[in-house]
């Protein structure tokens, strides 16, 4: 009872109403023991996730199933989800990307070693360069026929970009593909860009429906727990 309510006090400060912590105290509990955690430290995640990507707190459970699902999915713990949110939400949120895209992101790089603050900043580093590419990432792109928006000038999502540029530089040596993701998303992102394009589309795009159909993962793992 005393880490509920301390786990609510956590959500009152973040500026929940008393009826909106009711709605979204279920799923912080289910989440905690699911992660593991305390229920304040859950609390935290929850609502910080829920205004980073604008949702109402009664999404609180879903946001929880996302996460205990990315979990299981991938090499990570609801902990380091948190983290990586922490560093890449805000700007995936502004760019358009959903919680479970960006989710379905952060276990492709999970699986490939990185994650935690590392995979939220490496995350955040790769959309950063691709919203804002350099002058000569600008005129390599135009020159490999290659473009983050669409016709309407809207990000695209991270798996069709995927897509594109594997595509686009499918012809390229290994060496020239290498300096291409380097003049793209710079050396420290590079790692990270080089896993989500060996990922591919496909593969983000499951991470992302499974994220989606994730509802009633963070009770069952706390039941199994």
């Amino acid at each position: 009872a005393q880490e509920a309510a301390q786990g609510m006090k956590e959500l009152a400060a973040a500026g929940m109403k008393p009826d909106q912590v009711m709605k979204a105290i279920a799923g912080t509990l289910d989440l905690a023991a699911a992660g593991e955690m305390e229920v304040a430290a859950a609390s935290e995640i929850v609502s910080n996730g829920l205004n980073m990507f604008g949702m109402s707190a009664d999404k609180a459970g879903h946001f929880a199933d996302v996460l205990a699902k990315a979990g299981a999915l991938g090499s990570l713990s609801v902990q380091d989800m948190g983290n990586s949110l922490k560093y890449v939400g805000p700007v995936a949120a502004a760019a358009g990307w959903s919680l479970e895209s960006v989710s379905g992101a952060l276990v492709a790089l999970s699986n490939n070693g990185i994650k935690g603050e590392q995979g939220g900043t490496v995350l955040r580093g790769v959309l950063t360069k691709l919203v804002a590419p350099s002058k000569e990432a600008s005129k390599m792109m135009q020159g490999m026929g290659f473009s983050v928006v669409d016709s309407a000038g809207k990000m695209k999502s991270l798996s069709k970009i995927v897509d594109e540029f594997n595509a686009k530089s499918a012809n390229m040596t290994e060496s020239q593909r290498l300096a291409a993701v380097t003049t793209l998303v710079g050396t420290t992102n590079m790692a990270g860009f080089l896993a989500l394009l060996k990922t591919g589309g496909a593969a983000l795009d499951k991470y992302t429906n499974d994220l989606i159909g994730a509802d009633g993962a963070a009770k069952a793992m706390a039941a199994i727990k």
